[in-house]
């Protein structure tokens, strides 16, 4: 058998749109990746331009896997020369076959397009990329795309709820198909889509629990370009380490332990790590929620993604006065959620002032009482 990338991977559709190849590169290596899987081709059409991409990530020891998209439906020969061609061209590690909807009942032009793919790719590793749960969706051409692959990568998209759970019952429906593949590439959620998206906590459970699996080599998450529309979910994958002693890893922290102000009258640095890397700084009287304290640092975040000089936070046992009053931007209002990112409670009009009683990792509470969060970005000070 072909032998399947491993370790922790994310997806990657547009780079150009994430930054440069070397900023790319860069948050790779800073976030712990050890392999991209970057979009080649969508149904007959070549990504363009990404040689500067792919030689920069390699450049830095990431490894290359490739996906494309397959629609089936039009010219299932034409896709499967495009998938050829495209991978000649970027010469990836292993490559991944991403049909859903159109591909519904498409079953001879699928076995056009698995035996042209397969004759063309020669021993590369192959793996189907499709939906989680099998039994959910009959009319997908399974058979006649899994019979040239190596390994099932299934979207094991949870949206937000049970993530262990319904990563071990796609590993029990794939099991029944036939051929029966390795289970070793699950893809995982780690986006927002229609203002649903899964939680810190449940990415951390979901790697945790590929990392923990012996059948699974590795994870692949949905995506790098979501990293700034959801920079609580990508502070969480960069600081998971696929190749820790999996008895180290932690789960998150439910609350934090106190919540405290910024004293300096020039404010406080917030970095990567104890004494690490400046990442912005924070005004006096900023509030942050502090999570840990260690050797004399106090980590702001649940993930230890940021830390700060704790002797320059002021614990507070009580916020009873606003940090300032702010009215909605936004022409559709905001939501109010009950947590930073967590469940929507209710709806803000544009216009409606809030009291913000501190701001935390992007998010304002607005109760002194920390029961409602809005996203702070959507909020203007007056």
């Amino acid at each position: 058998m072909a032998t399947i990338i491993s370790g922790k991977g994310v997806y990657i559709w547009k780079p150009e749109r994430i930054g440069t190849p070397s900023e790319v590169a860069n948050e790779l290596v800073r976030s712990k990746t050890d392999f991209v899987a970057i979009k080649i081709h969508d149904g007959n059409y070549i990504f363009p331009h990404l040689e500067p991409y792919i030689k920069e990530i390699r450049d830095k020891g990431i490894r290359v896997i490739a996906w494309g998209y397959v629609y089936l439906k039009w010219d299932a020969l034409a896709e499967a020369n495009a998938a050829v061609n495209a991978i000649k061209q970027y010469k990836p590690e292993a490559y991944l076959i991403d049909a859903e909807a159109e591909a519904k009942g498409q079953f001879a032009p699928a076995l056009v397009f698995a035996r042209t793919l397969r004759a063309g790719v020669g021993k590369l590793p192959l793996g189907l990329n499709s939906y989680w749960k099998p039994s959910y969706h009959p009319l997908l051409p399974w058979y006649q795309l899994r019979q040239v692959c190596d390994f099932d990568a299934p979207q094991v998209y949870w949206r937000g709820s049970r993530p262990t759970e319904k990563l071990m019952a796609s590993k029990e429906e794939y099991a029944r198909l036939a051929p029966r593949l390795p289970f070793s590439l699950p893809a995982g959620d780690m986006f927002c889509e229609g203002g649903l998206k899964p939680t810190p906590e449940q990415v951390q459970e979901f790697l945790a629990a590929c990392r923990r699996d012996p059948e699974i080599q590795g994870t692949v998450m949905w995506s790098m370009d979501q990293k700034i529309v959801v920079p609580e979910l990508w502070a969480v994958y960069s600081q998971f380490d696929w190749h820790a002693d999996i008895d180290t890893i932690e789960t998150l922290p439910a609350e934090p332990l106190y919540t405290a102000t910024v004293t300096p009258w020039n404010g406080l640095k917030v970095r990567r790590s104890p004494n690490g890397e400046v990442l912005k700084a924070l005004r006096q009287g900023e509030r942050v929620s502090v999570y840990a304290v260690e050797d004399g640092w106090a980590c702001t975040a649940p993930d230890r993604s940021q830390w700060m000089y704790a002797a320059y936070l002021q614990p507070v046992s009580n916020i009873s006065e606003p940090l300032y009053v702010a009215v909605v931007i936004p022409a559709e209002g905001l939501n109010v959620r009950r947590t930073p990112g967590g469940d929507k409670i209710t709806a803000l009009c544009k216009g409606e002032r809030v009291d913000v009683y501190s701001i935390e990792n992007g998010w304002a509470c607005i109760t002194p009482d920390r029961s409602r969060w809005v996203y702070a970005a959507y909020l203007k000070q007056i």
